[in-house]
């Protein structure tokens, strides 16, 4: 009887994935939308760094993963900025945590209009542990950027969707 209710179970679950399920609270239209955006310049201002191509491939993966082969009718162009401030100190002013702030400054722009659609920036922070070992404060800090990095990359691209349903609902509302 308990194989049974396994097996039916196990099948239950199969017919589901395959007929193509989502969560209730997903967002139906994000392929739609998302997917018409190409990434742009993603930069700090100096020469490429890590947090650069780990935040570039958070938002190359998700974008690439909702692309439908869709024409790209948008362009998203980031500037990246990392600020340190240490705020943990001993008696002796021997630093302990470090405080990492990382600002995206972004401007959406439609391609065939080159109408700017939002420029905006996104703030996050999170703190780490400086050790006595210079290899695992970096560790560290880099951890902590590549956290924050992918996060930012969530965070813009849900704001995007936003701006880029309510601009296509503005021009179906003007085309009626």
């Amino acid at each position: 009887m308990m194989f049974r209710n396994r097996i039916i179970s196990l099948i239950f679950i199969l017919v589901l994935a395959s007929c193509g399920f989502r969560p209730l609270y997903s967002n139906q239209r994000e392929s739609a939308t998302l997917g018409a955006i190409k990434l742009g310049d993603i930069s700090t201002g100096k020469l490429a760094s890590k947090i650069d191509y780990c935040f570039r491939s958070e938002l190359k993966t998700i974008l690439d993963a909702l692309d439908r082969g869709q024409q790209k009718l948008y362009v998203l162009d980031v500037v990246l900025e990392k600020t340190l401030t240490s705020y943990g100190t001993q008696q002796n002013t021997t630093n302990t945590r470090t405080l990492l702030i990382l600002t995206a400054k972004y401007t959406l722009r439609n391609i065939a209009s080159d109408k700017v659609l939002i420029t905006d920036s996104h703030k996050t922070m999170d703190s780490f542990e400086v050790s006595v070992s210079p290899y695992a404060s970096v560790v560290s800090e880099d951890e902590t950027a590549n956290k924050l990095a992918k996060y930012l990359a969530h965070e813009i691209l849900l704001k995007l969707e936003d701006v880029i349903l309510k601009e296509d609902a503005n021009n179906n509302g003007k085309s009626d």
